[in-house]
């Protein structure tokens, strides 16, 4: 029989991301003036983020909102760990897999753009059929005002995937940066049969 799919799971197996959790959850009551334990965080477990908040404001009558309360979480949490986390993930995964996509999202995403974009000319060197490691440094180099690398791009990801809805939408968009309305607006229309 040949393999199909893999599943695994990867926090508390391959990343025990556990310890940081509960330090930035301790920050995030701590706001409040109140302690949060190990046995306290032990309740948690399994739950989202934002369950977990709801529960912490109901019990202790927090004045913020349980969704503010996640954000503080995620504020929180320490960006060095959560890129080493990020970056365990993706050494663990093949070169053209969406672990190594969600490393450039955080990278752009903590303005690290030089570094996303290094990682992307990686994947897109040795993963050349990622269409997604293309299509996001079609859209990276497009919110730098690259508009000819962006095309280039973006041509990689439409030639293998003519009907690719967020290349298409791109396409457009890179038609209405050049001016070149009817073109955009026969690019929209195409959209619009997908």
């Amino acid at each position: 029989m040949k393999l199909q799919a893999v599943i695994f799971d990867m926090d508390g197996v391959l990343v025990d991301s556990e310890p940081f959790g509960f330090e930035a959850m301790r920050r995030v009551v701590a706001r409040y003036g109140l302690g949060y334990s190990e046995e306290e965080n032990a309740e948690f477990l399994g739950r989202t983020t934002l369950e977990s908040c709801r529960i912490l404001k109901a019990r202790h009558g927090l004045p913020d909102a349980a969704e503010t309360l996640a954000d503080f979480y995620i504020v929180k949490r320490d960006l060095q760990e959560a890129e080493r986390e990020y970056r365990q993930v993706a050494e663990l995964s093949p070169v053209g897999s969406p672990a190594r996509l969600r490393v450039v999202d955080f990278y752009l995403a903590t303005g690290k753009a030089d570094e996303a974009k290094r990682m992307l000319a990686e994947l897109t060197t040795h993963a050349p059929d990622f269409l997604p490691a293309w299509r996001r440094l079609a859209e990276v180099t497009f919110a730098e005002g690259k508009y000819e690398e962006s095309e280039k791009a973006l041509g990689v990801v439409l030639k293998k995937n003519h009907a690719d809805l967020q290349g298409r939408l791109l396409r457009g968009r890179l038609h209405l940066v050049k001016r070149e309305t009817q073109e955009a607006i026969q690019e929209f229309r195409r959209v619009l049969t997908l």
